[in-house]
């Protein structure tokens, strides 16, 4: 077996090729640089021309190029770094933050809800603000009453109070606890508000006229009573007593089971019995009328008993005798003229010449000279009856009148409880109320607009209170309704 060659220095090549390695860790870098020292070993041994094998120079041998451990790695399989991932997650999660709450306000200008959105460090009262802003109740006095739904609520679900900084921080851990966990975007919060209220602030903002085609569906299911916006009156907005119209409705209910008791008249018929004995058929007007004074306790009306004023006169004995005589009674009472009777003046002028002649003639048989009396002058006679004023009802019915009315009568005139609702529908501003003052009226027994027509602006300022702008405001469409009303009547 050939040795291996010696070197000049009497070291052997393989003790310099492996003072060359450089120290490594790694096992498979080791294998790899012996692997290429056997091959350069077998590629320095030259054949010689005498058959025998001659060593190259040194300065022949190829020297071994480690490689790197830049270039070792390269070689190998890429690993999946933790750190990249690490980073990738970092660089996703700093986008741009997404607003934390999204709320759905409905507003009383239409059925649809506005988008409202706020940062969770909101403070409850900021939202609110934000939220009577979107609703447009901002400057109203009376403000409504808030609830929420999470939209991962059931559809039977009731709503939420949100009316206090505890109901804000209960939405907030409602939102924390089920609402975005696994959700890259908020859920929007759905925000409730009393349907009595958003109607209420429509008429109180004049915009009633505007959303009744919307909601026509809403407005065929009846009229929802309103609310007094502005805090005067307790009982039309208030939540512990019904309002003044539930009140109407209720006594009109129980009116109508009195008056349809009649055996006479039959079911379904309003019927009273009046002070003559007669049964007498009430109109709606009477029956509202009479259903308004109940609802407002007014004193000495019950179900049996009507308000006393002229339009249930024919219920009260004394109301009947202080009837004034009529035009018609009056009339038949007096003595006839020229129409077909015998002249009063005419009779009192013949009589008085007559009695003058027979005294002048006296004298003939007295011997005392005879002279001719004067013609008789007729006596200042007195009128056969007092003038009366006429009454107004009594000349719409008189069939001896010669041309017909001029004037409706009451019943043709709006009631003064919807007169007061057409008036607070008509005030663009939205700041007179003035169906504050329709309990005062009905506490004085006027029911219709008519009879409030010789109310001055002036006594309207002293009587009820009123302010001067609402007392011209009230004459002034007072004045315009009853010359509408006159004027369908001379049609």
């Amino acid at each position: 077996m050939q040795q291996p060659p010696q070197s000049p220095g009497g070291t052997s090549e393989a003790t310099q090729d492996d003072s060359i390695i450089p120290p490594s860790g790694d096992d498979s870098e080791i294998e790899v640089v012996a692997h290429q020292k056997r091959k350069d070993r077998s590629n320095s041994l030259v054949q010689d021309p005498d058959g025998g094998a001659a060593l190259s120079s040194d300065k022949d041998l190829p020297k071994k190029v480690v490689p790197s451990k830049s270039q070792h790695q390269a070689t190998k399989r890429p690993r999946k770094s933790t750190l990249d991932t690490s980073v990738n997650r970092q660089t996703n999660e700093q986008e741009p933050d997404s607003p934390n709450l999204i709320f759905l306000v409905p507003q009383y200008i239409s059925e649809t809800s506005r988008r409202l959105t706020l940062a969770a460090n909101t403070t409850f009262g900021e939202a609110q603000e934000e939220m009577y802003n979107l609703i447009g109740c901002q400057d109203v006095k009376v403000k409504p009453d808030l609830s929420y739904k999470l939209a991962t609520a059931t559809v039977k679900a009731k709503s939420i109070a949100l009316n206090s900084d505890e109901d804000w921080v209960g939405l907030l851990e409602d939102i924390n606890q089920g609402g975005n966990k696994q959700k890259k975007s908020p859920l929007p919060i759905s925000i409730f508000v009393e349907e009595k209220y958003l109607a209420s602030l429509r008429v109180y903002r004049g915009a009633a006229s505007k959303t009744a085609s919307a909601g026509s569906s809403k407005a065929k299911k009846g009229k929802v009573p309103l609310m007094d916006l502005d805090g005067g009156d307790e009982d039309d907005g208030g939540s512990g007593d019904p309002s003044i119209h539930e009140k109407e409705s209720k006594a009109l209910e129980q009116l109508d089971a009195v008056l349809n008791g009649c055996q006479k008249c039959g079911p379904g018929v309003s019927c009273k019995i009046a002070v003559d004995g007669s049964h007498v058929m009430l109109t709606f007007q009477q029956r509202q009328a009479w259903s308004i004074a109940l609802a407002h306790g007014t004193s000495g009306v019950t179900l049996q008993t009507p308000p006393r004023s002229n339009q249930f006169r024919m219920f009260f004995k004394d109301l009947v005798k202080e009837e004034p005589v009529t035009a018609s009674s009056a009339q038949a009472s007096a003595p006839q003229g020229l129409g077909g009777g015998i002249d009063t003046t005419a009779m009192t002028t013949v009589a008085g010449t007559m009695a003058g002649m027979m005294m002048g003639m006296s004298n003939i048989f007295g011997g005392g000279p005879w002279m001719m009396p004067p013609p008789g002058h007729p006596p200042q006679a007195a009128p056969a009856f007092p003038p009366t004023p006429t009454p107004f009802k009594a000349l719409k019915y008189d069939h001896l009148l010669s041309s017909p009315p001029t004037e409706p009568d009451s019943a043709a005139y709006p009631l003064i409880s919807d007169f007061f609702q057409q008036l607070d529908q008509m005030d663009a501003t939205g700041s007179r109320n003035l169906s504050q003052y329709l309990k005062t009226f009905l506490e004085e027994d006027f029911f219709y607009i008519n009879e409030l027509a010789d109310y001055s602006e002036d006594k309207l300022v002293d009587v009820f209170k009123m302010s001067r702008g609402n007392a011209r405001f009230f004459c002034q469409a007072l004045a315009k309704e009853m010359k509408k009303v006159r004027r369908e009547f001379r049609k």
